[in-house]
């Protein structure tokens, strides 16, 4: 399946950011094309990374969102899903906590998601909450289909 995430490798853009991306209480480092949380751990609140571009939908429609991540420790991480209807307006937010699949080593980890009805769009982010310790993550991707559930 096609990656729906343009700019899944981090390339910076003229600010220095990676294109496509904002974030809040997130630090990139650009030379591993990675975000980094909590380097000697840290209580974050609330910090989150977002794909900013919304994604297209068509009610029923499953989006696979996931990302590559480690951490030594990791109070909340929340992958989220915001669907929005044709005038803009969030009719549904789902999150997937993926804390407990969170190790030492980076692995792939995934949340799948039904767009609802009336539902034109999806806008992915990944949330933290907490205390976080050297969490790292990379490689965002996101595909939708019919029938992956």
């Amino acid at each position: 399946m096609r990656n729906l995430i343009k700019n899944s490798c981090w390339r910076l853009g003229e600010d220095n950011r990676p294109r496509y991306f904002s974030s809040e209480g997130v630090s990139f480092r650009g030379c591993l094309e990675q975000f980094r949380v909590g380097d000697a751990g840290q209580e974050c609140g609330e910090s989150h990374v977002q794909y900013d571009p919304l994604i297209p939908v068509t009610p029923g429609e499953c989006i696979i969102w996931g990302i590559m991540i480690r951490a030594m420790y990791a109070d909340e991480v929340m992958l989220r899903a915001e669907f929005y209807d044709i005038h803009g307006e969030v009719i549904r937010v789902e999150d997937r906590d993926i804390t407990c699949s969170i190790s030492n080593d980076f692995q792939r980890t995934e949340g799948m998601y039904t767009a609802p009805a009336q539902a034109v769009h999806v806008r992915l982010s990944i949330h933290l909450c907490g205390m976080i310790r050297w969490l790292e993550m990379y490689n965002p991707i996101a595909c939708s289909g019919w029938g992956m559930r």
